[in-house]
């Protein structure tokens, strides 16, 4: 448990015993004190909230390469690599596609088997745009349990738009759980998440190498029509030269005749 956590923890322990006795003096008539120690409780949960939120607005949006691992107590999540999904209908197929993400799920701990049971993902881009997770496409899920020291791929499919670049994965919790309270938790409250980038996606990299060698053609036409040009402007140059010559030798003949 993280600090943090056990900050968390001591929060809430400390508001239920100053509950538990705040009822107790409003039951023995002890208004007064009563509603002091609401507002005692009122305050500091008001401390702990701005802390919060000032942690999570002043903390910038973390990036992890792929490859790296992202833990959430003892189970971890690395990015492998990510492809396109061929032979599979899609709506709006030609402004829409599949990508399956290949996801390292690792159980580090040493004791029972674990798993993050409320763990969920989705998809955004360079713009901010969001893509939760296509149901009933992907084989092991996140949330698998494993026995401690094993390790499973999981293969999450997303539908994206054709146009989305930097593709990056992002694991959540969800709104209504615990982290959302605790201080620089990546789901705590108005906390921007924890992108894991994807790389190059292996259906977007033949479209780029076609780009690239389709760009190479069109330069290399260029350059051949722009030497045609100079060797047709050459020749015009050099026809114009002879007949000048020409003109000159005429002029010349015509002088001795006179």
């Amino acid at each position: 448990m993280k600090l943090t956590e056990m900050l968390l923890f001591g929060m809430v322990l400390w508001t239920l015993v100053g509950v538990l006795g705040t009822l107790l003096r409003w039951a023995q008539g002890d208004r007064g004190r009563a509603r002091r120690g609401l507002r005692w409780i009122a305050g500091v949960w008001a401390v702990y909230l701005g802390v919060l939120l000032l942690v999570s607005l002043g903390e910038g949006q973390r990036e992890m390469a792929a490859g790296a691992k992202q833990c959430f107590d003892e189970m971890c999540f690395a990015v492998e690599g990510a492809d396109e999904v061929e032979g599979f209908f899609v709506r709006g197929q030609e402004r829409e596609r599949l990508v399956r993400v290949h996801v390292r799920v690792t159980n580090r701990g040493r004791g029972r088997p674990q798993g993050e049971g409320l763990i969920r993902a989705y998809l955004v881009d360079g713009e901010g745009r969001r893509w939760d997770e296509v149901r009933g496409l992907s084989g092991v899920r996140l949330t698998s349990r494993l026995a401690a020291g094993d390790s499973a791929v999981s293969e999450p499919v997303f539908r994206v738009a054709k146009d989305a670049t930097r593709l990056g994965l992002v694991l959540t919790h969800g709104k209504w759980q615990p982290g959302v309270l605790v201080i620089g938790d990546p789901d705590s409250w108005r906390h921007r998440p924890t992108v894991m980038r994807l790389g190059a996606v292996k259906g977007e990299e033949v479209s780029t190498g076609a780009k690239t060698i389709e760009g190479e053609d069109i330069g290399a036409k260029t350059e051949v029509r722009r030497q045609k040009c100079e060797d047709t402007e050459a020749k015009a140059q050099g026809r114009k030269q002879r007949s000048g010559s020409e003109e000159v030798r005429g002029g010349g003949g015509e002088s001795l005749g006179g």
